[in-house]
């Protein structure tokens, strides 16, 4: 996926002046302390979510339990993409896992941009082909990696960061139980 990341920055780097201002002015910082809300269940996700730094989780709630079903880590980006694409109502919240920093891009806005600069909807298509991608490769994870696997591509991201999680987070987004969780990390 390194390769398709590259590839959209190059893009991003060669974007016309007024196309690249535009986009510029669309984008706003702003930090998230651990644990707090960055989307709630039943907001519309208005914003694209570029992380900088720290790490999130989206996840639903089925039954009246938590389940993760992905993580975000520096240079990834986060959000809801029905909601966001569709503007529709989220079924999902998007938490904060650590302090963190990212820049949020008005999804509507840069949508309504790419109108007036078409480079800006080519870019809109290669990020929605990357989160396909990142979906679809998760998808292929769960039908052909063991549950210990799956554990060690999580683990291979950010091991320093992953060690930290709770183990429900992780259980939840391998589709295992704890106690399964813990024989797999015993092991390591």
């Amino acid at each position: 996926m390194e390769a398709q990341i590259k590839k959209i920055e190059d893009y991003i780097n060669h974007l016309s002046l007024k196309a690249n201002l535009s986009l510029t002015e669309l984008i706003k910082k702003k930090k998230y302390k651990k644990k707090e809300l960055l989307l709630n269940e039943g907001m519309i996700c208005k914003n694209m979510i570029l992380i900088e730094s720290g790490v999130a989780r989206k996840y639903l709630i089925h039954n009246g339990k938590e389940i993760t079903n992905e993580f975000f880590f520096k240079d990834d980006v986060a959000g809801a993409f029905t909601s966001c694409a569709y503007q529709l109502p989220s079924t999902e919240y998007i938490q904060a896992i650590t302090d963190m920093k990212v820049a949020l891009i008005d999804y509507p806005k840069f949508r309504e941009l790419g109108l007036k600069y078409p480079e800006l909807k080519e870019l809109d298509l290669m990020i929605t082909e990357y989160y396909t991608a990142v979906l679809e490769d998760r998808l292929r994870q769960f039908y052909t990696l063991s549950a210990r696997e799956r554990y060690e591509v999580l683990l291979h991201r950010n091991p320093a960061v992953v060690l930290t999680f709770q183990l429900t987070h992780i259980a939840t987004y391998l589709g295992i139980t704890i106690e399964t969780l813990s024989r797999l990390r015993a092991k390591q």
